[in-house]
C-alpha cells in the first residue's frame, strides 16, 4: 500500500512538474505577463510559479521516500558498480556535458534557451509592453507623473471609453482593469487612443522597470 502510494505520487508529481516547467518555459516576461494579465488554464504567471515550486517540493519528497523504501535494491545496484563502473561513469559524463554545455552556452544546449527567448519575444510583440516596469500597479497619479500626461486628461479618456473607475487615491490601473473585465494593457490602449491630438505618452524606466 505505502509503496504503491509513493510510486503513484512520484509519477503524478512528475507529470505536474513537467506541465508547470513547460508553462514557465513559454510564458512571457514578468513585466509583459502582468501588464497583459496573462493566464494559462485560468492561472496567472505568479500562480504557475507557486505550483512549480510546491510541485517540485512534492517531487523531491516523493523521490526521497521512493529511495528509502527501495534502499535495498538500490544498494544492490550500486554494489554492482564495483565490477561494472560504466553505467555510473556514463551517467556522470552525461550530466557533466549537459550542465557544462548549458553554462558555456554551446550548441546544441544553447538552442533550448534561445528558443525560450524567441517565444518570449514573440509574446512580447503580440501582447505589448508597459510604458515602464509594473505600470499596472501604479496609481493614476503615479501613472500620469511617469508618462507625462495630466491627470484630467487620463480621467477624461476613461470616461470617454465608459470605463468604471473605482474611487480612492490608491486606485491602480490593475484595479480599473479588473473592474471592467479587461487587462491593464487594454486600459492603457484605451487611454492612448482617446488622448487629445498632439499629446503622447512618454515611456521611461520606473519602479525598477526597464525603459521601453
Amino acid at each position: 500500500m505505502l509503496r504503491r502510494t509513493i510510486s503513484l505520487t512520484l509519477f503524478l508529481s512528475l507529470i505536474l512538474l513537467t506541465i508547470s516547467s513547460t508553462v514557465l518555459y513559454i510564458l512571457p516576461e514578468g513585466r509583459v505577463a502582468y501588464w497583459a494579465d496573462w493566464k494559462f488554464i485560468f492561472l496567472s504567471k505568479g500562480e504557475w510559479g507557486d505550483i512549480h515550486v510546491t510541485g517540485g517540493l512534492l517531487f523531491i519528497i516523493s523521490s526521497i521516500s521512493h529511495i528509502i523504501i527501495n534502499i535495498k535494491p538500490l544498494c544492490t545496484y550500486i554494489s554492482k558498480c564495483r565490477t561494472d563502473i560504466m553505467p555510473i561513469f556514463i551517467s556522470i559524463i552525461i550530466c557533466i556535458i549537459v550542465y557544462i554545455g548549458t553554462i558555456l552556452n554551446i550548441i546544441p544546449f544553447n538552442y533550448v534557451s534561445e528558443f525560450s527567448h524567441y517565444i518570449k519575444a514573440w509574446q512580447e510583440q503580440r501582447l505589448g509592453t508597459p510604458p515602464y516596469g509594473h505600470a499596472e500597479a501604479s496609481t493614476l497619479k503615479q501613472f500620469c507623473k511617469l508618462t507625462g500626461i495630466r491627470l484630467e486628461y487620463v480621467v477624461g479618456c476613461l470616461e470617454k471609453q465608459h470605463l468604471k473607475v473605482p474611487t480612492g487615491e490608491d486606485t491602480t490601473l490593475l484595479d480599473i482593469a479588473r473592474a471592467n473585465g479587461i487587462s491593464p494593457a487594454n486600459v492603457f490602449e484605451k487611454i492612448r487612443s482617446s488622448l487629445p491630438s498632439g499629446i503622447s505618452i512618454k515611456k521611461k524606466a520606473g519602479r525598477g522597470g526597464k525603459a521601453e
